[in-house]
């Protein structure tokens, strides 16, 4: 595949961002991703400074389809927490849609810690119940550190995440009550 005008379209997205846009340049980009383009390519876009060009490379990967997007979930991720609305939209999409079986594991082990209580909270507003339902596992598994977000969950107008909070705040009363008499047996011998 000759892979020169997706080359081209990436070096005026690097230069002249406003060119790109007149030009229609992300949906042309992505036809070119479509028709071959090395998707390594994406990598760099993911690491400039510039948002509107990490966000056009989010979105680019959320558009092309299963496989690549599981290709990318690493670095989704790490852009869970960017305070650029559009950033946060697509790597949150990524991951949600294709963070599944041993991905979702991954990345609930590995990022859910680097989550802050502002962008779980942002989970739990979202538009798209898949990332609020995430977004409760989240709360959840961040609960010692910002026990508010689950209890606060527990009033959500998204009954799948209002379930899940109040079962989860259910387990951890019922495990502090047995930790208490626990605790009072101990003291009694």
């Amino acid at each position: 595949m000759d892979e020169t005008n997706g080359l081209r379209l990436i070096e005026i997205l690097k230069k002249d961002k406003e060119k790109f846009r007149k030009e229609h340049g992300g949906y042309q980009l992505l036809e070119e991703y479509f028709n071959g383009l090395s998707k390594e390519t994406l990598r760099e876009l993911l690491c400039y400074e510039d948002k509107d060009i990490r966000a056009l490379a989010l979105w680019i990967i959320s558009e092309l389809g299963k496989e690549t997007p599981k290709d990318f979930l690493g670095e989704a991720a790490a852009q869970m927490n960017d305070d650029d609305p559009a950033i946060y939209r697509y790597s949150s999409e990524i991951v949600a849609w294709y963070g599944t079986g041993k991905y979702m594991d991954d990345f609930m082990r590995i990022y859910i810690d680097t989550l802050t209580a502002s962008g779980i909270t942002a989970m739990l507003h979202s538009d798209d119940s898949v990332i609020r339902k995430y977004g409760v596992i989240a709360a959840s598994k961040v609960y010692e550190k910002y026990p508010e977000i689950i209890n606060e969950s527990v009033t959500s107008e998204d009954l799948d995440v209002q379930d899940y909070a109040k079962r989860e705040v259910r387990a951890r009363d019922r495990i502090a009550q047995l930790d208490a008499q626990w605790r009072n047996c101990k003291r009694k011998q």
